[in-house]
């Protein structure tokens, strides 16, 4: 029975009122104690007595008097002297505690028992002998000094085996106790076999004195068993596995379950274990690998096996062998079966047992032909699923549905190791969906101009019919120039003569087959979409008011490409200008420019929208798209009108014949505005006497340069005079008004050519002219046109684009021709104007023509005395010539025009308007002669011939430097000239040039450059932005430029020069009192005779006014015109007077006086 401590419940103390009623002892004692309370293991060796010790003599009590805290029961009572000697119905250990309960004088208090040995008992292992089979081993244990608790050592759980390290608990083992021996006997289960060499390891075990026994492991060695066990067989176990993994051993003896069945006990190659071990029997191990094992052709290596008792298997490989055959087939017919997509068809082929996945996967134990051609094998992938037993050899190449096909098996290897050879024949099937469309797209990502559209299937398509643009239709008016299948073979690019816009454009398609042969169902009006999600926006809006009528112009800028016709449609337009005044643009023309994104649009409608100086505009372009389709943000753009600034002036004066003679035609040299209230004329005699004002005023639209005034009396031309104020042209800009202008008689001619036109060639580069001169006075207004004028040669039309034309404000306009535009002296030229008119404004009917002789340039071109020289860098070969003049540039790249001893130039090379570069097979030498023939430019032939000198090796030089302010804001220049012709392409490039002006470098960003041959000058014209000064010191370094030889500048060349030109100081050219400003007359308008600089002109305390008002505010209008506002109205024939004005180049006025008019 197991011990324990245990409070004593009522029940016992019921049991023990009980015994003392049936002879307990009782009374009492005296001052007597007890001693101690001990287990005598001496009396009683199974350790149920307990002698209780007194300080004297013992009393007399019985087994009543005595209690355990435990279950124990007191049988008997034994006293001795001074002693009581009290046996149990069980152990009373020192764990437990007694007393002595009904007796007077001794304290009943619990108290712990001691023994008479607390030693651990200890044991050998006598007897270890190796049965049969598993387990059946048996075990002699003796122990020996103080007695074991009987209860704890036959319990099998308390009882280990240990071997090699591992524990094997006894729990099912039979355990048998000789108590009187103090013997144990154990026969072991299946689970514990003894080695050779064995320890036994005990737990929970006590002695009678519950004193534990110890637990290291005691050593044993077992007989009986040393044979080695042997291999009966190794075969695979299809049944267990009809995959082959799984393989039999059986042995000639019970293998040990602990150490046999290990996973790495079995490997069927480099680290390849079985994934799981099985004991079916004592002698058969059942290992199941990863991967079949081929009886044939696989082996597996043992290692580490012992049988039940210790003794060990011979490590070794073992061949496998077949448990069982299995005739194999397919299971179902092979399929050669196409897929979607470009490649990915496959052959799928399952068998009715499992193949080697190794052998089944090498592509040379197959054959496979498709439509009577070989398919190799190496260049597709093959995959084995072993558990489906399934081949898929998914192929590179599409095959088409309803082709024969072959599969042919030739060395792939069953998993019981029989060769497969079973062939098949049959016909490729598959896909039998057809393609359809899934996205339309447009690729702005690819193409910003929206003219490629990516178009995606649902699977790959053929490219021979998805790339026939014939199968592709586009809607509104678009072609399909171009389609392209892409890598991905779901994807087709279009390319289109215009762009496709989402929502607008849509597209048909038909004839495309998939890569399996169906082919589409035809497809039409598909949307389409775009890569552009992004809505466009107006980022930049400019005003312009221009000379004249129909013209002012509003530019939108827009920051994505927009659809034309949206843009240009005037009904998405909202322009206001004033802000707050609407204006119409039904009538106006819109133009787009694709390559700026950049609308422009023009009040050309006669629609009489004229912008106005100083007014604001703004603009808002709404309901327009861009390529992609997305609608433009809705906003609106504002600023100030850029209105031009010039101011009206007249071109004739005259009285208009019949009925009366009393009409006065005033023409001015633009487009003026329907006169109001402030238009006022005035006749005189002459002589200042005033004749009287206009009893009518009249102006049309259609003719808006003039005003008529009609008088009361006849007008004498010649004799009569005019004073005329408060017009303003179509702009606002005012005109400055006039007293005593002259009248004219009325000449009603039309505009024609006099005598003094002229077609002049010169010697030279881009310097040619035409000279145009008038049979009588032209109107400024468009004379410098150039569609108005035009030139025909023996060719047909000179296109004149790059002529600028230049008016002498009399009867001459000049045309200065580009490079490129030769006149040929000698040749006839027809000149025609057309749709000019007369300073009276009497319209050309039509054309004026003349043939004109070009005359001009008559000396034929010579080569420069001793400048044919060897080329420096081919002097064995090669000179350069150079002319005295620009030469025709197609004969000068003619070698039979060049030659040496009769022998022609091998090559001939422009290296300069003037300058050949020539080589010749034959070689050159010093003293050679060029014999050379060449027209120049203007096709005077020369016949000339040069001997060659030595090459030249030194590098161009700049002799001088002329620096000119041109009268007015911009156009001031400097010229440079070399000492011999130089590389144009260098000369013209403003990194080779550093200018400083007043120790600043000026960027020439916006400077124009020119070369010219004629003097081997450079021109720099500087941008508008700069004006200098006359005076100014300006130093320029030149360098990097090399002459028509190659030679580059030895040094970077320094000149300085003074800015010259303008040296006249600026005066007053016209004033006036600006009532339509303001009525009360406290407005001046004053015009200087050039442009000046305004800072002088708006200093307040430099003007003086003739009436002692004060000037309290000084506007410019313009680069030559400025606003006075004075602190009262100034009087008649009162002045302003100015201390100096500067005009731009720094010329001083001194004192400036102006009699306004009034």
């Amino acid at each position: 029975m197991f011990k324990g401590n245990y409070l004593l419940v009522p029940s016992l103390f019921a049991a023990a009122l009980a015994l003392a009623s049936c002879g307990v002892g009782g009374g009492s004692v005296t001052n007597l104690s007890v001693e101690s309370i001990t287990q005598d293991l001496t009396v009683d060796p199974d350790g149920m007595t307990t002698v209780f010790a007194f300080g004297g003599d013992a009393p007399q009590l019985t087994p009543g008097n005595f209690q355990s805290d435990g279950t124990a029961v007191p049988t008997s009572a034994v006293v001795s002297g001074s002693s009581i000697t009290v046996e149990w119905d069980e152990r009373v250990t020192p764990s437990d505690q007694v007393r002595i309960v009904g007796v007077s004088g001794i304290d009943d208090d619990l108290r712990a028992v001691t023994t008479t040995d607390a030693s651990s008992p200890t044991y050998t292992i006598t007897s270890a002998v190796q049965g049969v089979g598993l387990g059946n081993d048996g075990l002699v244990i003796q122990f020996s000094g103080p007695r074991v608790a009987p209860e704890l050592v036959a319990v099998g759980a308390n009882w280990s085996l240990l071997v090699d390290g591992s524990a094997f608990p006894m729990n099912a083992s039979a355990l048998g106790w000789n108590a009187t021996d103090q013997q144990l006997t154990i026969l072991t289960d299946g689970t514990v076999n003894v080695h050779t060499l064995f320890s036994l390891r005990v737990t929970g075990v006590t002695s009678v004195a519950d004193t534990p026994v110890g637990n290291t492991p005691v050593l044993g060695f077992a007989t009986g068993d040393v044979v080695p066990p042997t291999l009966v067989s190794a075969n695979q176990a299809l049944g267990q596995d009809e995959f082959g993994r799984v393989i039999e051993f059986t042995f000639s003896e019970a293998m040990d379950p602990a150490f046999s069945t290990q996973a790495t006990n079995f490997s069927t190659g480099l680290f390849l274990f079985a994934t799981a071990i099985s004991q079916p029997s004592p002698s058969v191990i059942r290992a199941t690998f990863p991967v079949p094992v081929i009886p044939g052709l696989n082996s597996v290596g043992l290692y580490g096996l012992v049988d039940a008792h210790g003794n060990e298997f011979p490590t070794g490989v073992q061949a496998i062998s077949a448990g069982s055959l299995v005739a194999n087939a397919y299971s179902v017919d092979p399929e050669l079966r196409t897929v979607s997509g470009v490649g990915g068809d496959q052959v799928i082929a399952t068998t009715v047992q499992a193949l080697e996945p190794e052998s089944a996967e090498d592509p040379s134990n197959w054959s496979l032909d498709v439509d009577g051609g070989s398919v190799d094998l190496s260049l597709q992938t093959l995959d084995y699923d072993l558990l489906t037993k399934t081949l898929t050899i998914t192929l590179v190449d599409d095959a088409t549905n309803g082709l024969s096909f072959d599969l042919t098996p030739s060395g792939p290897i069953d998993v019981d190791g029989e060769a497969f050879a079973v062939p098949f024949s049959g016909f490729v099937d598959g896909d039998v969906l057809l393609p359809e469309v899934l996205t339309v797209v447009q690729n702005r990502v690819l193409d910003p101009t929206g003219k490629t559209v990516d178009v995606t299937f649902d699977e790959d398509v053929d490219e021979t019919t998805a790339e026939n643009t014939a199968n592709w239709t586009a809607s509104g008016g678009l072609t399909v120039t171009a389609a392209v299948r892409q890598v991905d073979a779901s994807v087709v690019r279009l390319t289109l003569d215009g762009p496709a816009i989402p929502d607008e454009n849509t597209f048909d398609v038909a004839g495309v087959l998939d890569v399996a042969g169906n082919a589409m169902d035809a497809i039409t009006t598909l949307a389409v979409t775009s890569t552009d999600t992004v809505e466009p926006l107006a980022v930049g809006a400019d005003a312009v008011g221009n000379a004249g009528l129909d013209n002012d112009t509003v530019v939108v800028l827009f920051d994505d490409d927009m659809v034309p016709a949206d843009v240009e449609d005037p009904s998405h337009w909202t322009i206001e200008s004033p802000v707050g005044t609407a204006l119409d643009t039904s009538a106006a023309t819109i133009s787009y420019s694709v390559t700026q994104r950049r609308a422009t649009l023009t009040f050309d409608g006669g629609d009489g929208i004229d912008f106005f100086v100083d007014d604001d505009f703004s603009v808002a372009v709404a309901d327009v798209r861009d390529l992609g389709g997305n609608t433009i943000t809705p906003g609106t753009l504002d600023g100030t009108v850029d209105v031009e600034r010039r101011q009206p002036s007249i071109d004739s004066v005259y009285v208009r014949n019949s009925p009366q003679d009393n009409r006065v035609v005033v023409v001015f040299d633009e487009p003026v505005m329907e006169p109001d209230s402030f238009v006022t004329a005035e006749l005189e005699d002459g002589a200042d006497a005033l004749l009287g004002v206009p009893a009518a005023v009249a102006w049309d639209a259609m003719t808006p340069r003039e005003i008529e005034f009609t008088f009361s009396q006849v007008v004498t031309p010649g004799v009569y005079e005019i004073n005329l104020r408060g017009v303003l042209d179509t702009a606002g800009n005012p005109f400055f008004a006039v007293e005593n202008r002259g009248i004219s008689a009325q000449d009603s001619s039309e505009l024609g050519l006099g005598g003094a036109s002229a077609v002049t060639s010169l010697s030279g580069e881009a310097n040619d002219t035409l000279t145009v001169g008038f049979d009588r006075r032209p109107s400024g207004w468009n004379l410098t046109d150039l569609s108005f004028y035009s030139l025909t040669d023996g060719g047909g039309a000179v296109d004149l684009t790059g002529t600028e034309l230049e008016f002498d404000g009399a009867t001459t306009v000049t045309l200065h021709l580009p490079a490129g535009i030769d006149l040929q002296t000698g040749d006839g030229y027809t000149l025609s104007i057309d749709g000019l008119e007369t300073a009276q404004g009497v319209v050309m009917s039509g054309p004026d023509a003349a043939v004109i002789v070009a005359a001009g340039d008559a000396v034929a071109p010579g080569l420069a005395v001793g400048r044919t020289r060897l080329d420096p860098a081919d002097s064995a070969n090669s000179v350069i010539v150079e002319f005295d003049e620009a030469v025709d540039l197609t004969g000068a790249v003619d070698v039979t025009n060049f030659e040496i001893s009769g022998t022609d130039a091998t090559t001939a090379t422009v290296v300069g308007p003037r300058s050949v570069h020539l080589s010749f097979a034959g070689g050159v030498v010093v003293s050679d002669t060029v014999d050379v023939t060449i027209d120049d430019l203007a096709g005077n032939a020369g016949v000339v011939s040069e001997a060659v000198v030595a090459a030249d090796s030194v590098g161009p030089l700049v002799g001088t430097v002329e620096a000119v302010a041109v009268p007015g804001v911009g156009g001031d220049y400097l010229r440079l000239t070399f000492n011999e012709p130089v590389n144009a392409s260098q000369a013209t490039s403003s990194g080779n040039y550093a200018i400083t002006v007043d120790s600043n470098t000026l960027v020439l960003t916006g400077a124009s450059m020119r070369y010219s041959s004629v003097g081997n000058e450079v021109t720099i014209a500087f941008p508008d932005s700069f004006d200098f000064a006359t005076g100014t010191a300006v130093q320029v370094t030149v360098d990097a430029i090399e002459d028509v030889a190659g030679n580059a500048m030895a040094f970077p060349a320094v000149l300085n020069a003074v800015f010259g030109g303008d040296v006249t100081a600026p005066d007053f050219d016209a004033a006036f009192v600006d009532f339509r400003s303001d009525a009360t007359g406290a407005q001046v308008l004053v015009r200087f005779d050039e442009d000046v600089a305004p800072a002088e002109v708006q200093s307040l305390g430099s003007w003086t006014i003739g009436g002692g008002q004060t000037v309290s505010a000084v506007e410019q209008v313009s680069n030559d015109t400025f606003r006075l506002t004075l602190s009262a109205p100034l009087g008649a024939a009162e002045t302003v007077q100015h201390s100096s004005v500067f005009d731009v180049f720094g010329n001083a006025s001194g004192v400036l006086t102006a009699t306004p008019v009034h």
